[in-house]
């Protein structure tokens, strides 16, 4: 499996949706796969003033709007199976930022729908693991003031 080919692909599709129900002003940015296209970057979450000592993780997609500077929804997506341990990390990775840094530019993270979406292998201890941290965050709800 091509790594990141289907977070590339849902960005595509979301953004030339948008785009065509005329929502000029919402952006779709996205990781993975995606060389020439200019909606594809490394949305990198950080807390502070931007640098390498302060960012905490880069995400898989990110829908802003760019003339408010805010950003709609995060989406982290496992396409190819994670431990809990990496997906604890991309849950808090996001709950603890503040912003998005998006080619270079900076988006805040006021109040924001956080999608996470994991395939889940098969049976055994890690996959009832990853079902009981889906259960768990299912009816978390998140909103930064």
């Amino acid at each position: 499996m091509d790594h990141g080919k289907y977070t590339c692909e849902m960005g595509k599709s979301l953004s030339s949706i948008l785009q065509q129900k005329g929502y000029e002003h919402i952006k779709v940015f996205y990781d993975h796969g995606c060389n020439d296209d200019p909606n594809c970057c490394r949305p990198t979450t950080y807390f502070d003033d931007y640098s390498t000592a302060t960012t905490l993780a880069q995400i898989d997609l990110a829908i802003v709007d760019v003339t408010s500077g805010n950003v709609s929804v995060i989406c982290e997506i496992e396409e190819e199976g994670a431990s809990p341990k990496k997906i604890l990390g991309d849950i808090f990775s996001i709950l603890l930022a503040e912003n998005v840094m998006i080619k270079r530019k900076k988006y805040q993270l006021n109040n924001f729908h956080y999608i996470l979406g994991v395939r889940v292998p098969g049976k055994g201890l890690s996959s009832e693991k990853i079902k009981k941290i889906e259960k768990k965050f299912r009816i978390f709800n998140y909103i930064k003031d």
